[in-house]
């Protein structure tokens, strides 16, 4: 007798889904027994024992005033309105020469920081930073003299100066000692 494979979950539970091949000789599945229906479970809320107190009133909401001190709210402030009659200048008073336009114009301690980070780089390889250094610094200081919104950057400008002329004068001794033989 050939034996067949029984059906699998899923094909008992999507029949729509099986494979449609059936072997050669073999028996047809034996239809799947439907369910039967279950009345759906009505749940009963229960009264709570004689042992547990209810509480009073809702507990009380993280936020939520808990009593002790209160105070009224403000009350509105008044909004004053702004007459612009009372900026106006007398009839009689005219000013007096021209104002000049402002012009756009770099800034010396962005020049300074740029010409002391260009210096910086270079004095690490090579002695040609030593003059981008001393350029460096001579505009921030240019530009501490004369520019206060930029005073942060020129500072920084003097300070990476200073430290690139340091490192290609650096360069330039070891140069020099490499050139008189002092070092081999």
């Amino acid at each position: 007798m050939i034996e067949h494979e029984p059906p699998t979950r899923r094909a008992l539970r999507h029949p729509e889904t099986a494979p449609d091949e059936v072997a050669v000789g073999a028996a047809p599945p034996e239809p799947v027994p439907e369910p039967s229906r279950v009345d759906p479970v009505v749940a009963v809320i229960e009264p709570a024992s004689p042992d547990v107190v209810s509480p009073g009133e809702s507990p009380a909401m993280p936020g939520e005033h808990r009593g002790g001190f209160a105070r009224e709210l403000t009350a509105p402030v008044e909004v004053t309105r702004f007459e612009h009659d009372e900026l106006e200048p007398e009839p009689g008073w005219t000013p007096t020469g021209t104002i000049p336009a402002r012009t756009r114009r770099g800034s010396l301690a962005a020049g300074a920081l740029g010409l002391a980070i260009a210096g910086l780089a270079l004095s690490v390889f090579v002695v040609w930073g030593l003059l981008l250094g001393l350029a460096a610094v001579v505009l921030a200081a240019r530009a501490l003299r004369r520019q206060l919104p930029h005073r942060a950057a020129a500072i920084w400008a003097l300070a990476l100066g200073a430290l690139a002329t340091l490192y290609g004068a650096g360069w330039l001794v070891w140069g020099i000692l490499r050139l008189t033989g002092a070092v081999a």
